[in-house]
């Protein structure tokens, strides 16, 4: 069994052009793509705010996104995730 890595919290809020390197998907242009590819879900949610020109990412609810999002995670297969006994089958 891995060891368990630590969590850190998210900031209460963030611009996108500031986005915080510990907070999925942990760099700028990674992140553009996620809001790009999720917005009316992510605004829906309330994930995020646009007070002005800026898009503002609220962390409690981003934080709880991305948990309603985990059960997918898990169950997609792809190669590398899988162990070498089982390719081997």
């Amino acid at each position: 069994m891995p060891a368990k890595i630590p969590a850190v919290e998210a900031p209460h809020s963030w611009a996108i052009s500031s986005w915080p390197e510990h907070v999925y998907p942990n760099s700028v242009a990674r992140a553009r793509w996620l809001i790009r590819a999720h917005k009316r879900e992510l605004f829906n949610a309330g994930v995020l705010a646009r007070p002005g020109r800026e898009i503002i990412v609220f962390g409690r609810a981003y934080c709880a996104w991305l948990a309603r999002k985990k059960a997918r995670v898990a169950a997609f297969d792809i190669g590398a995730a899988r162990s070498r006994e089982a390719v081997a089958e």
